[in-house]
């Protein structure tokens, strides 16, 4: 699938962005900037009702987690970009590949942000999309990573808190290098530019594409002034 700039949510994508342990800058900013906002308000009170007719951060938060109020969150979200119109109640069902990503991944990233969530919610915003708009698409979208980048994930030995800009770049990379080429350098310790040099222009203009696309959509455009993958 390739990758174009799709509107996301724009606090929802912010807090996935985030440090949403009890202690982090995240968790700080849903309480005191965005819980109260009418939009955030909104969201709430379709997918929280049932918790707390009042939309009380404390009661909520203690039934659901972070991770049970982001979940709801996103799926609401994913049904109405599937449907074009918010669901009475959130099909969590929506949400169940984004998390088998989430956990396949869970030993390379860090405690307390939601970057491979973030990826698989971008993805499927991006195919309902697209599958609105072109009316070609079928079913559900087959799969958010492929099993040789879960096998290149699994050759990184050290976490990151971008976890979605790494599994992204060396998704791209596989459809262009042989699998074994890319694994090798990695496990020689070679970043993304001795990655880089096999491909050819305009191979490397289609990566450039696909990761503009995806830092427009989760608004880290700084990623492109201050790589840090």
């Amino acid at each position: 699938m390739e990758y174009t700039y799709v509107l996301l949510p724009s606090q929802f994508i912010q807090l996935l962005q985030s440090n949403m342990q009890t202690s982090g800058s995240g968790y700080a900013q849903l309480r005191r900037e965005f819980w109260h906002t009418p939009n955030f308000q909104a969201m709430l009170y379709r997918t929280c009702r049932d918790v707390d007719q009042q939309l009380g951060f404390e009661k909520i938060i203690t039934a659901l987690g972070w991770y049970g109020l982001r979940d709801r969150l996103a799926a609401s979200y994913l049904g109405y970009q599937r449907d074009g119109q918010f669901p009475h109640v959130p099909d969590l069902s929506l949400v169940e590949d984004i998390l088998q990503l989430e956990d396949k991944l869970k030993t390379k990233t860090v405690d307390g942000y939601n970057r491979a969530f973030l990826l698989g919610f971008y993805k499927k915003m991006l195919w309902y999309r697209k599958k609105r708009n072109t009316r070609k698409l079928e079913g559900e979208v087959d799969e958010l990573l492929s099993s040789q980048t879960y096998k290149l994930l699994e050759l990184v030995k050290t976490r990151t808190s971008f976890i979605d800009w790494l599994a992204l770049a060396l998704e791209g990379l596989g459809k262009f290098e042989d699998g074994e080429r890319v694994a090798q350098i990695i496990k020689a310790g070679g970043g993304l530019v001795a990655l880089k040099k096999g491909l050819g222009r305009g191979q490397q203009e289609q990566l450039i594409r696909d990761w503009v696309a995806y830092g427009a959509s989760i608004g880290h455009t700084e990623a492109f002034s201050n790589p840090t993958v």
